[in-house]
């Protein structure tokens, strides 16, 4: 399928724009995952945030006057509210990143819808793709059945030489006969 798939798109001449789609397709995709990864670290860091500031308005709420039995210290009060906006920020920047998340998601979706390839495109990347586990068994019994073949090639073309030789010297025998 592969070797016939590259006949076809080098019969069409379409061999090297298939080739330039496929190196384009594999540097976005590498820049989309990267960037993915930078998302979603950054969304857990923030969400790190948020538990470590809810934490410790937590701790801070406990910092009671009279025993612990009284109002909020004034300055744990003050130390609460200034967390709450922190933690208010943080969600809304939370937010935006997984909204660009989601972005980048849907738009790795569509180019993959978009990657309609023909048949010969989806078999060149496939050819392409050395880091399979099935590309490599593929190319395994590929070479298998090349050495295969040159070896049965060789028996066969050893014996139509050994019975080209035997009608030589029939042929000369008659020769001389006539």
């Amino acid at each position: 399928d592969i070797t016939e798939a590259l006949y076809k798109l080098r019969q069409s001449g379409e061999t090297r724009d298939v080739l330039a789609q496929i190196k384009a397709d594999k540097v976005w995709d590498f820049g989309a995952d990267e960037m993915k990864k930078k998302l979603t670290a950054d969304i857990g860091a923030i969400e790190a945030q948020i538990v470590a500031l809810t934490d410790d308005n937590f701790k801070l709420a406990q910092d009671k006057g009279l025993f612990g039995f009284g109002q909020i210290k004034p300055a744990s009060q003050a130390k609460i509210l200034s967390n709450e906006a922190a933690i208010k920020k943080l969600q809304e920047e939370a937010e935006l990143k997984k909204g660009e998340l989601a972005n980048l998601n849907n738009e790795i979706q569509q180019r993959e819808a978009a990657r309609s390839e023909s048949f010969e495109a989806q078999k060149l990347r496939e050819l392409l793709d050395l880091t399979s586990e099935e590309h490599t068994l593929r190319q395994a019994d590929m070479v298998a059945s090349a050495l295969k073949f040159v070896n049965e090639g060789k028996e066969r073309f050893g014996a139509i030489r050994n019975h080209l030789d035997k009608m030589v010297n029939q042929i000369e025998g008659l020769g001389d006969n006539n």
